[in-house]
């Protein structure tokens, strides 16, 4: 349950931190987001990321939370990567 629960935070920080960057919000969104809503997202992606950190200390310890950790954001990082990937070359078409 931690692993899911880590995986799924990894998840939407990431996505947070994704669109908040100018260019992922045009492709994604078709226009610029304003400076709070960037400032807002960058904050609730790194926030969510350091709960999944958290919660795999909380749960497993310093050692094997951290490498669980670790393993959790490869594989939340991934399918942010391809989707970003296909939209971005969607986009452009």
């Amino acid at each position: 349950m931690i692993g899911i629960l880590s995986a799924a935070t990894a998840w939407l920080g990431f996505a947070c931190l994704c669109l908040a960057m100018d260019r992922h919000q045009r492709d994604i969104l078709g226009r610029r987001l304003s400076d709070s809503a960037s400032r807002r997202l960058r904050l609730t992606g790194f926030a969510a990321i350091a709960l999944g950190l958290a919660t795999a200390i909380a749960a497993l310890g310093w050692g094997y939370g951290a490498v669980l950790w670790f393993g959790l954001l490869t594989l939340g990082a991934a399918p942010i990567i391809a989707l970003l990937s296909a939209w971005s070359s969607r986009a452009k078409r």
